[in-house]
């Protein structure tokens, strides 16, 4: 989101609140797996909820950083595909 200077990466799930409550059961293994502490966002009134991640200071008009950028991204995806992909299968 460059109007606030964060990059993120987030699981979003539509239509399917049992797989949210699945998750957040597993709460704090999953931030242990990932390494970091994670927004989590049941999202009320709304037929989807999220689970995400944020980089903040992340000024994507500077061209200076962007390998910074493209690693966080790289690493951060990798382990929220091989977290959520083996809890998700679990719920399902």
């Amino acid at each position: 989101n460059s109007k606030e200077d964060v990059l993120g990466i987030e699981v979003y799930i539509i239509k399917d609140q049992s797989i949210y409550e699945g998750l957040e059961k597993d709460k704090d293994e999953i931030e242990k797996e990932i390494g970091q502490k994670l927004s989590w966002q049941p999202l009320p009134g709304r037929s989807a909820s999220r689970i995400k991640l944020d980089r903040g200071n992340s000024v994507l008009d500077n061209e200076t950083e962007w390998n910074s950028y493209i690693d966080w991204s790289i690493e951060y995806l990798e382990k929220f595909y091989h977290t959520f992909k083996s809890k998700i299968k679990n719920i399902e």
